[in-house]
């Protein structure tokens, strides 16, 4: 699920994210919010130019110090 909440309101995004958590069924979420990524998903699958570079649980993969780097730099997107 890729959700349009971009332009949410912070307290909608929480909550659409809450309300997608509580279902019982595994769901798919595109995220870029490093604040989200570390609250909501049970486990992640960290991208980097389309490939999987880590897979974990946010705390394994916001803490381990080559993947904190590759967070930090957002690289420039490429035209579609």
């Amino acid at each position: 699920m890729d959700i349009a909440k971009s332009h949410l309101d912070i307290l909608y995004q929480h909550k659409i994210l809450a309300l997608v958590r509580s279902l019982p069924l595994t769901t798919l979420v595109a995220l870029h919010d490093l604040n989200l990524v570390g609250r909501y998903p049970d486990e992640l699958v960290l991208l980097d130019q389309g490939r999987a570079v880590a897979s974990g649980t946010p705390d394994e993969i916001l803490q381990t110090r080559p993947h904190r780097s590759l967070l930090q730099h957002q690289r420039p997107s490429r035209g579609r």
